[in-house]
C-alpha cells in the first residue's frame, strides 16, 4: 500500500509538471532565441530567468573550453548538450529548466558545477564527467532517465533533497579526497543503482525515501550513513567494503540482502525495522571487522545470519525482536555476544555457531502463543561465559537443544528450561556438571532426577532397580521420595494389622514402632508373635529407607 501511494504521488508530481511546463517558461520576463543564448554563452555574459527557445547546443559554437558558463532561473525548451567541453571556471544553472534531454557527457569542470533546484524533464547523462570542486544539485528534480557513470570528482558531490522519478544510474563513480557524496532527504522513484563507486570519504544518505528497488554493488565508502531513510522497494548490497556504516532507524519494507559484504569498522542497526525478509549470507556471507549493533532491531520476516562472521569487536542483539525464524548456524562471534531480553518468536537456529568471546541470553523470550518453535544450539561452541538466566518459554511446547554443544560455563537456572529441554544424555550430564561446578546442587539435583526419568523411559534393561531407585530416593538427590515412601509402608502395614487387630489406632502406632525400630512395651508382645512375618519385612524396609535416608541427608549437607 505504501509502494501504491509513493507511486502514485510520482504521477502527480510527473502529471503536474507536464501541466505546468509552458506556463512556467512562458512566465519568464525574458524570451530569447537559442541562437542568442549561444551568443551570451560565448562571450561570456550570464544568461538570467530568460526562456529560451528551441534546442540548445554548445557543440555549435565550435569550441572545446570556456571560462565559465550562467544559466541560472531559465527554462530551455528543447534539448540541451554542451557535451565534451572544458569548463575553466564556475558552472552555474541553478534553478533553470531542462524541458528536453540534457547532455553533459564527457564534460570537464575545472571548478564546481552547480544545478540546484533545476529540473531535468527529459533523460539525463553525465557520462565521464569531471569536476574538481564539486557537483551541486540539491532539491533537483529528474523527471526520466537520470545516468552518472564514470563521473569523478575531488568535492563535493550534493543531491539534498534532489528528486528521482525516473530511474538513476551511478556506475562507475569516483569521489576521492575529502568529497563527501551527499543524498540526504533524497527521494527515488524508480529502480536506482549504485555500481562500482569509490568514496575515499563519507556517503550521506539518511533521511532518503527510496520507492523503487535499489541496489548497491561493489562500493568502497569510507563512512556511510543511511540513518532514518525508508525503502519501500527491495535493496540489495553485494560485493561491497564499507568502512563505519549507520543504517540506524531504518525502514525497510521489502527484503534486503547483503551479499558479500565486509563492514570493516563500526554497524550501526540500532532501532532498525526489517519488514521483510534480510539475509546477510546469500552467496557468501557478510562479514563485520568492527563492532556491530541491532539493539532493538524488529526483524519481521526471516533473517540469516548463517556462517556470517563477526570478527571484531562487541555484538549487541539487546532486546531485538525476531518475529519469523532466524539462522545463525555456523556463524562465527569473535568477540562479546549479547542478546540480552532479545524474544525469538520464531525457530532460532544456532547450529554449530561458534561464540568465542561470552555471550548472553539474559531475560530473553522464546516461542510463540500459537506455534510449537525450537531453539537450537546443536553442535554449537560456547567458548566464553554464556548467561542464560531468566529466559523464559512463551509456549509450553517450545522446546531448546544443547545436543552435542560445547560449553564452558553456562550460567542458566533449572526452572526455567525443565519442560522445555530435549532430551539428550550428553547434554543433561554436561548440565549436571556445570550446575556443580556453580554450586547450583539444587539444579544438579533436580536434572540428574530429570535425566534419570528420561532414561528410564528410553531403557527397560535395568527398570526394577530404576523404579525403585526413583521411588526410594529421587535417584538418590530427593528425600521427599523416601519420606513419602516410609510413610506409604507405614500406612500400608498399619491397615495389614488392623486387618487382624481390633484397635486401628494400636494397629497404626505398633506399625510406626515397628518401622522405625523403637523400644516396644509389652502390649505389643502378642501382636509380634501373630504377624512374624510381616513385623520382620517391615522392620527390613525400615532399616533400608533409613539407611537411603541418612545417605541422601549426609551427601545433601556436605553439598550445601
Amino acid at each position: 500500500m505504501a509502494k501504491l501511494i509513493a507511486l502514485f504521488a510520482i504521477l502527480i508530481m510527473l502529471g503536474g509538471a507536464s501541466a505546468t511546463k509552458q506556463s512556467v517558461c512562458m512566465s519568464l520576463p525574458h524570451k530569447m532565441t537559442n541562437l542568442e543564448a549561444l551568443d551570451n554563452i560565448s562571450n561570456g555574459h550570464p544568461i538570467k530567468e530568460a526562456f529560451i527557445e528551441g534546442d540548445l547546443d554548445l557543440y555549435k559554437l565550435g569550441r572545446k573550453s570556456l571560462d565559465a558558463i550562467a544559466i541560472q532561473g531559465c527554462c530551455i525548451g528543447g534539448k540541451f548538450n554542451m557535451s565534451d567541453l572544458h569548463l575553466k571556471a564556475n558552472a552555474d544553472f541553478s534553478n533553470t529548466t531542462f524541458n528536453g534531454d540534457a547532455n553533459f557527457k564527457g564534460d570537464r569542470f575545472d571548478d564546481s558545477v552547480i544545478f540546484n533546484d533545476a529540473k531535468f524533464r527529459g533523460y539525463v547523462n553525465f557520462t565521464d564527467s569531471t569536476s574538481t570542486n564539486g557537483i551541486g544539485c540539491s532539491n533537483s528534480t529528474f523527471c526520466l532517465n537520470a545516468r552518472f557513470e564514470n563521473i569523478t570528482s575531488s568535492g563535493y558531490v550534493n543531491f539534498f533533497g534532489a528528486k528521482f522519478l525516473g530511474p538513476s544510474e551511478f556506475y562507475d563513480a569516483t569521489f576521492s579526497g575529502l568529497a563527501v557524496f551527499h543524498f540526504e532527504r533524497a527521494f527515488f522513484g524508480g529502480k536506482s543503482t549504485f555500481q562500482n563507486i569509490l568514496v575515499e570519504n563519507s556517503m550521506y544518505f539518511s533521511d532518503a525515501s527510496v520507492s523503487g528497488d535499489i541496489e548497491f554493488w561493489n562500493l568502497t565508502i569510507g563512512f556511510a550513513d543511511f540513518r532514518s531513510t525508508c525503502f519501500y522497494g527491495k535493496v540489495n548490497f553485494e560485493d561491497s567494503s564499507l568502512g563505519e556504516t549507520l543504517f540506524r532507524n531504518c525502514t525497510f519494507k521489502n527484503n534486503i540482502e547483503f551479499n558479500k559484504i565486509i563492514f570493516n569498522k563500526y554497524a550501526d542497526f540500532l532501532g532498525a525495522d526489517f519488514r521483510g525478509d534480510v539475509s546477510f549470507s546469500v552467496a557468501e556471507a557478510a562479514e563485520f571487522n568492527g563492532g556491530t549493533s541491532f539493539q532493538e532491531t524488529h526483524f519481521w520476516g526471516r533473517s540469516f545470519f548463517d556462517a556470517i562472521k563477526f570478527k571484531g569487536g562487541k555484538l549487541n542483539f539487546f532486546r531485538a525482536h525476531f518475529a519469523n525464524d532466524t539462522c545463525f548456524d555456523s556463524a562465527e562471534f569473535d568477540g562479546d555476544a549479547n542478546f540480552k531480553e532479545a524474544q525469538f518468536e520464531g525457530n532460532s537456529s544456532f547450529y554449530s555457531a561458534n561464540l568465542k568471546g561470552d555471550t548472553s541470553f539474559r531475560g530473553a523470550k522464546f516461542g510463540n502463543a500459537m506455534s510449537k518453535t525450537i531453539a537450537n544450539f546443536t553442535l554449537a561452541e560456547f567458548d566464553g561465559d554464556t548467561v542464560m538466566t531468566d529466559i523464559y518459554f512463551i509456549n509450553s511446547s517450545s522446546y531448546i537443544s544443547f545436543n552435542d554443544a560445547k560449553i564452558s560455563r553456562l550460567d542458566i537456572e533449572w526452572d526455567p528450561i525443565k519442560d522445555h529441554l530435549e532430551y539428550d544424555g550428553s547434554t543433561y550430564l554436561a548440565l549436571i556438571k556445570n550446575f556443580r561446578e556453580l554450586e547450583q546442587f539444587e539444579d544438579a539435583d533436580n536434572c540428574y532426577y530429570e535425566y534419570r526419568s528420561n532414561k528410564q523411559r528410553d531403557s527397560i534393561d535395568l527398570i526394577i532397580l530404576d523404579f525403585i531407585s526413583h521411588w526410594s530416593c529421587g535417584y538418590g538427590v530427593s528425600l521427599t521420595h523416601t519420606i513419602g515412601l516410609s510413610i506409604g509402608m507405614m500406612l500400608i502395614f498399619a491397615i495389614w494389622f488392623w486387618l487382624f487387630e481390633s484397635s486401628l489406632e494400636d494397629a497404626a502406632l505398633f506399625s510406626v514402632i515397628i518401622f522405625l525400630q523403637a523400644p516396644r512395651s509389652e502390649r505389643y508382645s502378642s501382636m509380634m508373635n501373630r504377624h512374624t512375618y510381616a513385623v520382620i519385612l517391615e522392620q527390613i524396609l525400615g532399616w533400608s529407607l533409613m539407611a537411603v535416608f541418612i545417605v541422601v541427608l549426609t551427601r545433601k549437607l556436605i553439598l550445601s
